[in-house]
């Protein structure tokens, strides 16, 4: 993730430094809100645990309003996708296909200085894993997972020539919770819920003319608090392993997520 995190900015840096000694920003009546539609592969991974891979592109659209040079005012973006990821992990196996789903919208106050804009606003994330009924290639049972990021937006815009732009930003977590549906397995068990205090998401975004732009989008999150519960799954280490209901605990640990895309602009 980091080489290719580092290529992305590498180009897209060359990219607005060139235009900047250019010095041809067009401040007219563009339109500044767009609506978009995208593709992108997708990738999370919990070290040494499992791992999820889009088998294709997850697909998507959505709007948003990037300013221009200046004005101040509200910036937006609201977007929602779909795509399929292969399931694997060493302790429990693969799951082909399993449908996913991503909502995020964030809102911020943009203040202009020269050619840049800086903003600071709010977000929300939400990921469905649709994996539940679902049988892996060593027997264990898939669930329904979603995930929830409440964060902190905070980043720049690069306002470049006939309506192109440049923008960086860093993703402050505030608070996430990660919501396991087990209770289905059976009477033993319920569904399991981890709060995230820990973590960050970053993206770069260039739009090399008025009609696309290239995106990288990626979070990383640390461990989550440690849940205690009564039930079947996650227990089978503990030496009262033949009790049906048994004291348990559990964590969502430290994963990362990267986005790698295209979005079409109309």
């Amino acid at each position: 993730m980091i080489r290719a995190f580092l290529i992305f900015a590498v180009i897209a840096g060359g990219a607005v430094a060139e235009d900047s000694q250019a010095n041809s920003v067009t401040k007219a009546a563009a339109k500044t809100q767009k609506y978009y539609a995208e593709i992108y592969g997708y990738s999370y991974d919990e070290p040494n645990v499992m791992n999820k891979k889009s088998s294709v592109p997850f697909v998507g659209v959505g709007s948003q309003d990037i300013g221009h040079a200046g004005r101040s005012g509200f910036i937006y973006e609201a977007r929602a996708s779909y795509g399929k990821t292969e399931y694997n992990s060493n302790g429990t196996g693969t799951i082909d296909g399993t449908p996913t789903y991503v909502f995020s919208g964030e809102g911020s106050w943009l203040k202009p200085y020269s050619d840049y804009g800086v903003f600071a606003g709010l977000g929300y994330r939400y990921l469905l894993d649709d994996g539940g009924g679902v049988q892996s290639s060593t027997g264990a049972w898939g669930y329904d997972r979603t995930s929830q990021y409440f964060y902190l937006p905070v980043g720049m815009i690069k306002y470049l020539k006939n309506s192109t732009y440049f923008k960086a930003q860093y993703n402050h977590l505030i608070y996430g919770q990660q919501k396991s549906d087990l209770g289905y397995l059976s009477e033993a068990d319920y569904d399991l819920r981890h709060d995230q205090e820990g973590g960050y998401g970053l993206l770069l975004e260039y739009a090399p003319n008025k009609n696309y732009a290239f995106f990288l989008r990626y979070w990383e999150i640390e461990d989550s608090n440690i849940a205690n519960y009564t039930g079947s799954v996650g227990c089978s280490r503990r030496r009262l392993r033949l009790l049906r209901d048994r004291s348990c605990s559990s964590l969502e640990p430290l994963n990362n997520t990267l986005e790698l895309g295209i979005k079409v602009l109309f």
